[in-house]
């Protein structure tokens, strides 16, 4: 009894301490020059490009309202380009990003007002070849200033199995799908998303289509070898599969009926300055709180993203059998037809 009203006294204590340090304004301001901060993850293979950039502010007020002034956090409009040069440092091709104007972010600790968005539209693998570099180039200030970063095109890794077909039949069951893949030395991590396309057909005969997403992440084993002498694989276990569709698909009573449609097996990997920037600087207090980035000029991250994929995979009979009636997912009523 004497412990149960000692806690209680400690967490009045407790409530009463944090009541009053909510009333205390914390005041932080600085005074400097602004930087840009660029944040640029380019996917050759994707149709719409996206660059964002915005400044650190520094001024004398409280930085909870600087943040909420649009003029604090976001330039005037700039003009960025994708620069696109040989091996030999030929320059053979320019994209120019065009600002975006009011769009959507969510409202929080910065403004959501002001320009900070800049968009291509264009699927541009075509214009990525062997040995390329690409410059991030986006002129600023009076003095036409450039914040720059550079990176280097690789040659997405190839997956050797399963190989794509027209119509491939997978069963998970008994021995899980393998999927090996080319790991060349200028990769340092991939994610393997198998994606699981399903139909629920209801009752009002409305079809409603639903992706499973069932991501596998794996460091490179690469130890200095030549990409062709590299290799990686992961395995896809059914049960973890079916465990995903079983977490995400819920019961409907709208529903009359779910089918399998596809599946899909797509290899992400990014160059190397993206998981750089990423790990690094969850441990930058081990470098004296030193930001890490490869923008010259300012600070972020450009980099280059790729993907490989396999399509038109379909469950063999087992699986589909385990689909049906298996003790993951026979509640949601799935039908081989």
């Amino acid at each position: 009894m004497i412990i149960k009203k000692l806690n209680r006294i400690l967490l009045t204590a407790a409530f009463i301490g944090l009541l009053n340090s909510c009333n205390q304004e914390l005041d932080i301001s600085t005074k400097g020059q602004a930087t840009p901060v660029v944040f640029a993850v380019i996917n050759p293979e994707d149709s719409i490009h996206s660059i964002r950039i915005s400044r650190s502010f520094k001024g004398n007020a409280d930085a909870s309202i600087l943040a909420q002034n649009s003029d604090s956090i976001c330039y005037d409009t700039l003009t960025p380009k994708l620069e696109f040069y040989t091996k030999a440092g030929w320059k053979y091709h320019e994209i120019n990003f065009l600002p975006v104007q009011n769009s959507t972010r969510e409202v929080g600790y910065f403004s959501s007002l002001g320009l900070q968005l800049y968009q291509f539209h264009s699927k541009i693998a075509d214009y990525f070849i062997k040995g390329t570099h690409v410059v991030l180039n986006i002129p600023e200030g009076p003095q036409q200033e450039k914040i720059t970063a550079i990176a280097e095109y690789i040659e997405p890794p190839k997956i050797f199995a399963p190989k794509q077909g027209l119509h491939t039949n997978l069963d998970f069951y008994p021995v899980s799908v393998e999927v090996s893949f080319e790991d060349p030395p200028e990769f340092a991590r991939y994610e393997l998303h198998v994606m699981f396309h399903i139909k629920s057909i209801k009752k009002s005969g409305d079809t409603v289509l639903q992706t499973i997403d069932k991501t596998f992440t794996r460091d490179s084993g690469n130890d200095g070898k030549a990409r062709e002498y590299s290799h990686l694989s992961i395995l896809v276990p059914g049960d973890l599969i079916l465990a995903q569709v079983r977490q995400e698909v819920m019961k409907d009573n709208e529903v009359d009926y779910r089918l399998f449609d596809r599946m899909e097996f797509i290899l992400h990997t990014g160059s190397a300055e993206f998981y750089h920037y990423i790990d690094l600087n969850r441990i930058s207090d081990d470098y004296g709180g030193q930001i890490v980035t490869n923008i010259t000029g300012g600070l972020g991250v450009f980099a280059l993203k790729f993907q490989t994929k396999v399509t038109n995979i379909f469950l063999g009979p087992i699986t589909m059998d385990s689909l049906m009636y298996g003790r993951y997912t026979k509640h949601l009523n799935f039908k081989n037809w």
